[in-house]
């Protein structure tokens, strides 16, 4: 697993038909914890804000998310 700074550097690269993204815990809310996707150079937000479940969540500090589109 990574750790949270090697998830907020490493870069965005799509292979085939996935696309990885990275996120930073930006605030709590009342059961949840907020991640913002973080920026891509030259590119739009795919996802934007992502609410995780606090027991989910598990105090992380940053989370990388891995979308795959099936042909």
């Amino acid at each position: 697993m990574a750790t949270p700074n090697a998830a907020t550097t490493a870069p965005v690269q799509p292979a085939g038909n996935t696309i990885t993204l990275n996120f930073l815990r930006e605030k709590e809310t009342k059961n949840t914890v907020k991640y913002q996707e973080q920026e891509r150079p030259g590119q739009p937000h795919v996802i934007g804000s992502l609410y995780i479940q606090k027991w989910a969540a598990n105090g992380a500090q940053a989370v990388r998310v891995t979308l795959e589109f099936p042909r």
